[in-house]
């Protein structure tokens, strides 16, 4: 799960990034699974896997924090999903952070 949740912080470092200097950004979908596979999260230490989640979300912290506001309603389009706004991505982010944080403890 948390191999899962750097995953997810990457893929949303570029989507935040990407859709702040590219407006109609088109990103390939995350294939969880096959980069949880190629990864080999459980052959690392748990200190660093969590030290790294934690850097990686002080870093997107940084980021949000720091959108412009006419920002906020440009478009990125995941894989053939409909456009969302860099706003609703980032809420949406923080959503699934939150849900996946309840499953681990």
């Amino acid at each position: 799960m948390l191999g899962h949740l750097i995953d997810s912080a990457a893929n949303n470092h570029l989507r935040f990034v990407g859709t702040q200097v590219q407006n109609g950004l088109h990103l390939p979908s995350y294939e969880q699974d096959n980069w949880v596979k190629v990864q080999h999260y459980e052959a690392v230490e748990w200190e660093l896997l969590v030290s790294l989640w934690e850097s990686y979300n002080r870093h997107l912290l940084n980021v949000m924090t720091h959108v412009p506001t006419d920002k906020l309603n440009n478009k990125c389009v995941v894989e053939d999903n409909p456009p969302q706004t860099l706003q609703y991505l980032m809420q949406d982010y923080l959503v699934h952070l939150k849900h996946h944080l309840a499953q681990l403890v």
